[in-house]
């Protein structure tokens, strides 16, 4: 086999090579946090103000994991006129669950996640009390 032939070779398997991780990549599945970050990124000062309303709670709310439930329990003093509980699971958008506080029960609400994917997984709660916003999170395994 002649040199020429054989930088043909090299430079057909190089390209097929390059060319099929193209095809690899162009077929991945791509979850973005949320598909407006630009108008949520400009918003972020509300979420920043909403954590620091948070922060300054005497009491602030409590998330304990027993198994596979997971207890939100509110303290008398941030019981939520409105809010809402967003269930968010990184690794697939679909799994995301929103709970609406109208399922709150005795100043606290369970979740159960014995028939949710397991893995990582992120409680975000956002509530008011009074007109005042409030948000806290908290990260786990299930």
């Amino acid at each position: 086999m002649s040199w020429g032939t054989k930088t043909v070779l090299t430079i057909a398997i190089f390209v097929s090579g390059i060319m099929t991780m193209v095809f690899i990549s162009m077929n991945q599945k791509i979850d973005l946090v949320t598909d407006n970050y630009y108008e949520k990124d400009l918003l972020y000062q509300n979420e920043i103000d909403k954590i620091n309303n948070t922060l300054e709670l005497e009491k602030k709310p409590e998330i304990r994991k027993t198994g596979n439930i997971a207890t939100i329990i509110f303290p008398e003093n941030v019981i939520p006129d409105s809010g809402k509980i967003l269930l968010y699971k990184p690794a697939d958008d679909k799994q995301d669950k929103v709970i609406r506080f109208s399922e709150l029960k005795n100043n606290s609400l369970d979740i159960n996640f014995a028939e949710m994917t397991k893995g990582f997984w992120r409680i975000k709660i956002n509530w008011a009390v009074k007109n005042k916003e409030y948000k806290t999170e908290e990260s786990f395994y299930n």
